[in-house]
């Protein structure tokens, strides 16, 4: 038996026998449910869990390659280096740079592609490259930056506690459990 009742807050008629509503004499009568029923509802459940789950584990990362991406975004490169994709050397490997690698398939700054290459070494980097991104496993072993990648107009970005003190422009640490950079005062 399928019995209707008005929803007060909504003010519509439901006549789904799936949630009970209270009626003046005090016993719940059978109704229609505002949210689906409790099959339809365990799936969604374990789905926002194992999404809140997975998404915690990346989203350090997510929030460092998007800050790289907007840095990109607000960086006057020299007029002689101002055409062409951005290039970006990758020391080493690791989440930071598999994340940006996704990322920069997207990226369009300023009318111009990105182009992310690992490299294993700074004599990798030459003078092609705009942006050297050094993530935290490769910065333990780092010391100062050679002078060239100094001089040239290279945008350096670290994620290790002495990066600023070895030349880095910006470095990313975590500070009560959010993602912080810091800016070298002399870039």
């Amino acid at each position: 038996m399928i019995l209707s009742c008005e929803n007060p807050i909504l003010g519509v008629v439901m006549d789904r026998p799936t949630f009970t509503c209270p009626v003046d004499s005090g016993k719940p009568r059978r109704g229609t449910a505002v949210f689906p029923s409790v099959p339809y509802l365990l799936p969604l459940c374990l789905f926002l869990l194992l999404t809140a789950v997975l998404g915690a584990q990346f989203e350090e990362y997510d929030v460092k390659a998007n800050i790289v991406g907007r840095f990109l975004e607000f960086v006057i490169w020299p007029a002689d280096i101002r055409e062409g994709p951005l290039r970006m050397a990758v020391l080493g490997g690791g989440k930071l740079s598999q994340t940006v690698q996704r990322f920069a398939r997207e990226w369009v700054i300023k009318g111009r592609s990105v182009e992310v290459v690992q490299v294993d070494s700074l004599d990798e980097v030459d003078e092609s490259f705009h942006v050297l991104l050094i993530p935290a496993q490769a910065g333990k072993d780092l010391g100062v930056l050679p002078e060239r990648l100094v001089d040239h107009p290279v945008l350096t970005v670290g994620e290790y506690p002495e990066a600023l003190s070895r030349g880095v422009q910006i470095n990313f640490y975590i500070d009560q459990e959010r993602v912080r950079f810091e800016i070298h005062p002399g870039a």
